[in-house]
């Protein structure tokens, strides 16, 4: 079947129905972890400079030598308080970030930098695995809907946890 403007807006919706799926989940998660573990100690150091340094070295080594502890133990402390690894919240987080920069009109390498990931291909290949797009398609299922945008969690309430 070839290819009409009403398939181009049909795959756009689409595309713009599992963003907005996806966000949700992401929001349901952190409130499951939110209603669930309560954050203690040094792990609100943690999380606070991660949230305020996305685009920094977050590298376990590089967490670990800021915070005078070793990487094994800040990972056991995030993975208890959280349930999640610290990982994959860092992940999240710049996800998220790249999808509101892409938002704003920045191009995909903007994004990319912008958002702390330091290696082009694995910003391409992991926004593709957590949004099932890449970024260049979701910016563009974005820009040629005449539909407001699909809202995105503020990064500051990615994860909401009990301090």
């Amino acid at each position: 079947m070839p290819y009409g403007s009403n398939n181009i807006m049909e795959f756009a919706h689409l595309i713009k129905l599992l963003t907005y799926i996806n966000n949700i989940y992401i929001e349901n998660k952190g409130k499951i972890i939110n209603e669930s573990k309560p954050v203690t100690g040094g792990l609100k150091d943690i999380l606070d400079y991660v949230n305020n340094n996305l685009e920094n070295d977050l590298s376990l080594e590089n967490l670990s030598k800021i915070f005078h502890l070793s990487k094994n133990y800040m990972c056991e402390l995030f993975k208890k308080s959280t349930g999640d690894s610290l990982h994959n919240y860092i992940l999240m987080k710049r996800i998220v970030r790249a999808k509101k920069h892409l938002l704003d009109g920045k191009s995909v390498s903007e994004a990319c930098m912008l958002s702390g990931f330091n290696d082009y291909a694995n910003f391409i290949r992991m926004f593709k695995k957590v949004t099932g797009m890449t970024p260049g398609q979701f910016k563009k299922a974005m820009s040629t809907s005449n539909e407001e945008a699909v809202s995105l969690p503020n990064e500051k309430d990615f994860y909401k946890f009990k301090f």
